[in-house]
């Protein structure tokens, strides 16, 4: 498992496997596109969460509508990332485009609430230019 650690894709989760059994693996043996696409996985989860929760709330109110990105208060999403972006190198804004290139679909709905929740009006900009631009990447223009 530890010869893995050093694969651009499997190296994150096979960082994970082994820190589960009480290992110890340093962060820094991974590279940061394998640790970038375990992160959109992880925070499109948190994505997920605080939808669920808020179809929830809404279904309870009986509240019809089909929420919009601004309507999905990001309470699990917005906590994640700032705390991988606290120790990622370059910080919140190179996560943001680590995610993009980890996985440009995966990320557009966490980068669209990034965008709009975001406190950080710097962070904001760049999920919105970030998420553009993954939106280009996917249709094939440049």
């Amino acid at each position: 498992m530890r010869a893995a650690l050093g694969d651009p894709v499997t190296g994150a989760a096979a960082r994970r496997l082994l820190l589960s059994r009480g290992e110890d693996v340093p962060e820094d043996a991974v590279p940061l596109g394998a640790r970038a696409t375990v992160l959109v996985e992880e925070l499109d989860q948190r994505w997920i969460d605080d939808m669920l929760v808020h179809v929830k709330s809404r279904d309870v109110s009986g509240d019809t509508g089909i929420p919009g990105p601004a309507d999905i208060p990001p309470t699990t999403l917005l906590p994640a990332f700032d705390a991988a972006a606290a120790d990622w190198p370059g910080g919140a804004i190179a996560l943001v485009e680590a995610l993009a290139a980890a996985d440009p679909a995966t990320c557009l709905r966490v980068l669209d609430s990034l965008h709009t929740h975001h406190p950080d009006r710097a962070v904001a900009a760049a999920a919105g230019r970030t998420r553009k631009s993954a939106e280009r990447t996917l249709s094939g223009r440049r």
